[in-house]
């Protein structure tokens, strides 16, 4: 590696660790259609992500992410992407809950269209592999899973320097299993439209997010009685960035942060964000 390449990669380095970016994605999984990673004319593709987010409500929580994402080409214009929170740690001022998150699974498919553009097909579910009781003496919004089994539907539609897709989260209707607070959330609709382009060794994605909820949260009370919580079916709006910096042929730096344009207000599902960054590295073969 040269001089200038080491330089430019301290320097990057430097910038991940200092990224201080707001996010109001409220993300149950369907953000993952407009961010899941593609193999790119490559047979493999593997990010190590760690993500960091911050509640900034009452409660502060703060969310740790250590991510495994993939995607794999199982034929010409079908790809395999996965991603596994394989070890979220979650702390605020009642105490901690940590475990593995939620596994997300999706089939792309993708279709030629006309002036090079691409059309992109997904089907996924997000499945309960983490634990909505993993500290009992918490609430829902502290844990590591979200409880539910949802099935995520989604289009893309890629040209030579933007992207649109839109999604819909499907979510199990059922009530979580944490004891304090056992919800049931609505579906979800989203919609992103980003600008690509290259600047040297660096792929940047600048975007802009929707996710509408489509129905209020209900929480279950300890005498079995439910209620309908206000403001929990509020539009949320973003605009953000992600970064891909190419070290080589095979090996990528990676970060990403994002702004709140309209924010959420609650937090009862442990989805709400005021502060959040990620960081990591790309491998592609």
């Amino acid at each position: 590696m040269s001089i200038n390449r080491i330089f430019l990669t301290a320097i990057f380095a430097t910038i991940l660790l200092s990224v201080h970016g707001y996010a109001q994605c409220s993300d149950a999984g369907v953000c993952a259609i407009g961010h899941a990673p593609t193999a790119d004319k490559k047979q493999y593709s593997v990010d190590i992500r760690y993500r960091y987010g911050n509640s900034g409500k009452e409660d502060k929580i703060a969310y740790n992410s250590f991510e495994l994402k993939a995607a794999v080409s199982v034929y010409q214009q079908t790809s395999l992407l996965l991603s596994f929170p394989f070890y979220r740690f979650n702390t605020g001022a009642n105490g901690d809950a940590n475990g593995i998150g939620d596994l997300m699974a999706f089939i792309n498919q993708d279709f030629d269209a006309f002036s090079n553009a691409r059309l992109s097909v997904l089907l996924g579910m997000r499945l309960a592999t983490g634990n909505t009781n993993a500290n009992p003496d918490l609430p829902q919004a502290y844990q590591p899973g979200l409880g539910t089994t949802d099935i995520i539907f989604g289009l893309k539609y890629t040209g030579e320097s933007f992207l649109l897709s839109a999604g819909y989260q499907l979510v199990e209707n059922v009530f979580t299993k944490n004891e304090l607070t056992p919800i049931r959330r609505g579906d979800d609709l989203y919609l992103q439209f980003a600008y690509l382009f290259e600047t040297g060794d660096f792929d940047i994605k600048a975007d802009a997010q929707m996710i509408q909820r489509l129905a209020k949260t209900m929480l279950k009370n300890q005498d079995g009685t439910i209620n309908e919580l206000d403001k929990t079916d509020q539009m949320q709006i973003n605009i953000g960035a992600e970064v891909n910096y190419r070290l080589d042929g095979t090996n990528n730096l990676v970060s990403g942060f994002a702004m709140p344009i309209l924010k959420r207000e609650t937090n009862i599902d442990g989805l709400t964000r005021v502060l959040t960054f990620f960081a990591g590295w790309r491998l592609q073969l």
